[in-house]
């Protein structure tokens, strides 16, 4: 959480569902609305997918749904051409509050 600078345990390559979202939401306090997990080839080992759907995260003023950008720390991957990486589908969706002139 690049916010306030949390790292998360470290995940197998086939962690369920369930188990990214406790990692998310216990270790770098963002809530998570769902994760779905899916294996991208017929063996798991050979790729895997998580998508997962936030709902907010408490910084400095309170609930913020925009939430901080995640980064992914590969130093650990082992295997041959192994990579990881994130992806950020939308940001800024969030509603605006206070008064604006």
């Amino acid at each position: 959480n690049s916010i306030n600078v949390l790292s998360s345990r470290a995940l197998p390559h086939n962690a369920p569902s369930n188990t990214v979202k406790d990692v998310i939401e216990e270790d770098l306090a963002i809530s998570v609305k769902s994760v779905l997990s899916e294996d991208i080839h017929e063996i798991p080992e050979l790729g895997r997918r998580w998508t997962i759907v936030f709902s907010h995260h408490v910084g400095e003023h309170g609930r913020d749904v925009n939430i901080p950008l995640l980064q992914v720390i590969d130093d650990n991957l082992q295997g041959k051409d192994a990579q990881v990486w994130t992806h950020t589908g939308f940001e800024g969706r969030g509603i605006l509050n206070g008064t604006f002139a």
